[in-house]
């Protein structure tokens, strides 16, 4: 069809009809046969007085194979604050690199018709090009592409959030219409306005842009009373630049700027002393921007010693640039049970890769990088708690009823592994019977007596595990258990006693079989031996 138009309006009325006109065309030529020869309807549309532009979103074959496969991008309704507030970030640091004096400034606000959100920034901002190539084919995204890695020819100094080109696409989750405002250093200031997402936009040039992007939202009516502060202080905790929240009366808040550590964090309320609840060590990373930090929920007993807080569960929750991606609680092994809670954010080398949701970490070599320096940080932590309980104890028996309560209530030894079994060689406290004397004496890992040639054997009738140190001098129960998980190849020839039953132990002792080490002595009572 030849059109002769003289409206930009009438211009983009026509070119909307043209798409749905191909919707209906394709939707008939799936259902019936023969089809229709011409496939394609294009309305040739003469522009008299005006320029067109024809914008509409359109999803890059490739692109489209990364974004879409099966996954639910986005679950939750606020996740477009998340994502502008990434892209004003990018747009910032972008814009830092050609002006170093610069001074980033974000704002999120919510109008008093409850209906409204604007978020704007002062960044690098948009061109027709950068429209063009980057904003409108989902899943092509600017910080992706060789022009960003050529943008200045010098390390950048930061590392760009909005990496998968979806981000825009969140808004019309809540939204009837999105208008984006944006203007480009030394270019003409756009407008474009988009009532449907699927159909061509609206655009303008307006010279009254400012530099940077503002992007207005007006949410569909269910969503009006969508709690976007709320949101913001869950999800925005350590961003580099401030962000500012205004609300309907036009008072302001800054968002972003809290610290990584929980106990600072919580000394924000001094009086309220929360963060006494709390034993704290942090961690290590390659970046020097990068931050973290492990903590233990404790309490203290009369004699000062630390006993278990109310964490029934661990936290591990990650950060990335500032925005909350998950609680990871895999990040930690799995002998720590409970009571354990870390925040890291990760920046530059340190970050690690996410899925196309941001709700997860992918688990790859990154992952596993991250997972060692984490379980580090809390080798450290429960170092520290062992010494500081052994300084306050001053003898090794109120020490020892510790270390036994300590592992009781917060590890799972059943699934131990090196960097356990090198905590508890070095803190766990053995309690030694001396039937010579009479007397219990307690001993740390390397102070017992003959551990590398004791052997083991079950007392039938108290079902007590017992391991033979010397002549009369032996450990029993649990931490005779503990010694055989550190030494599990010393004792038997099948390298564990776990799973050994008492009878069977009897049978091999009475038929002579080597089970035990060589030259010590078996002794059995009266009821054992018939």
């Amino acid at each position: 069809a030849f059109i002769r138009c003289h409206s930009m309006n009438f211009h983009r009325a026509f070119k909307n009809l043209e798409g749905h006109t191909q919707t209906i065309l394709n939707e008939i030529n799936r259902n019936i046969s023969p089809r229709f020869r011409y496939t394609q309807i294009i309305y040739d549309i003469e522009n008299i007085g005006y320029e067109p532009i024809d914008y509409k979103f359109r999803v890059e074959a490739s692109a489209a194979l990364e974004v879409f496969m099966g996954t639910p991008i986005y679950t939750q309704k606020a996740t477009f604050l998340r994502e502008l507030i990434q892209n004003s970030l990018d747009a910032c640091n972008v814009r830092r690199i050609h002006t170093p004096s610069y001074k980033p400034k974000i704002y999120v606000e919510r109008k008093p018709d409850f209906k409204t959100v604007i978020v704007r920034d002062n960044g690098i901002g948009m061109d027709k090009t950068w429209v063009e190539k980057y904003f409108l084919p989902v899943g092509i995204s600017f910080y992706r592409s060789e022009e960003f890695e050529n943008i200045t020819g010098l390390d950048l100094g930061f590392s760009p959030i909005s990496r998968f080109g979806i981000g825009i696409l969140s808004c019309f989750m809540i939204a009837d219409k999105v208008v984006i405002r944006t203007k480009k250093l030394e270019a003409v200031g756009m407008e474009i306005i988009i009532s449907d997402f699927r159909n061509y936009f609206e655009v303008r040039q307006d010279t009254s842009v400012e530099q940077g992007t503002e992007i207005i939202l007006t949410l569909k009516p269910e969503y009006a009373n969508i709690d976007c502060l709320g949101y913001l202080l869950e999800n925005i905790k350590f961003t580099q630049e401030p962000i500012e929240y205004i609300y309907f009366d036009g008072e302001s808040r800054t968002i972003g700027q809290e610290f990584v550590s929980l106990i600072e964090k919580l000394k924000v309320n001094f009086w309220k002393r929360e963060w006494k609840n709390f034993i704290e060590k942090q961690i290590t990373f390659s970046s020097p921007n990068s931050e973290g930090y492990i903590a233990y929920s404790k309490d203290r007993n009369s004699e000062g010693y630390i006993s278990s807080g109310n964490m029934s569960v661990c936290e591990v929750n990650v950060f990335q640039d500032g925005i909350f991606i998950c609680n990871e609680p895999h990040l930690l092994p799995p002998w720590m049970t409970k009571n354990i809670v870390s925040r890291i954010n990760l920046r530059e080398d340190d970050r690690v890769d996410i899925i196309i949701s941001r709700i997860g970490l992918i688990q790859n070599s990154k992952y596993n990088n991250l997972k060692l320096k984490i379980v580090n940080g809390l080798f450290n932590l429960l170092d520290n708690i062992f010494k500081d309980s052994l300084a306050i104890s001053q003898d090794k028996e109120k020490y020892y009823g510790f270390s036994k309560k300590f592992i009781k209530e917060n590890i799972n030894i059943d699934v131990i592994d090196n960097t356990l079994a090198n905590l508890l060689r070095k803190h766990y406290c053995f309690a030694v019977n001396n039937n010579n004397t009479k007397v219990k004496e307690y001993y740390l890992y390397d102070e017992l007596p003959n551990k590398e040639t004791v052997f083991s054997h079950h007392q039938r009738y108290h079902r007590r595990r017992k391991i033979q140190l010397g002549a009369n001098v032996f450990i029993t129960g649990e931490d005779a258990r503990i010694l055989l998980l550190l030494n599990p190849d010393k004792h038997y020839h099948d390298g564990s006693l776990i799973g050994y039953g008492e009878k069977t132990l009897i049978r091999d002792y009475i038929n002579g079989s080597d089970v035990f080490s060589d030259g010590e002595d078996f002794s059995m009572n009266q009821n054992e031996e018939e």
